[in-house]
């Protein structure tokens, strides 16, 4: 009974690191996602960099794809 204990011990710190990392990498994608349209807004397209985040930018965005 003892090795079952520990082996659902083991298998749910595993999953918790592989969540974790996961929330962590996805969070990381989303920030640089938002970075590079934010540079790449004020930058290349001459706009006002705070305006990806109106949801007006991203409908004209979505409608221009």
């Amino acid at each position: 009974m003892n090795k079952v204990k520990i082996v659902d011990k083991n298998i749910l710190t595993r999953l918790r690191k592989v969540t974790v990392r996961t929330v962590i990498i996805i969070g990381v994608f989303i920030l640089l996602f938002l970075l590079g349209a934010l540079i790449g807004y004020s930058v290349i397209g001459g706009g006002n960099p705070f305006d990806i985040f109106t949801p007006s930018f991203w409908t004209t965005l979505f409608d221009f794809i």
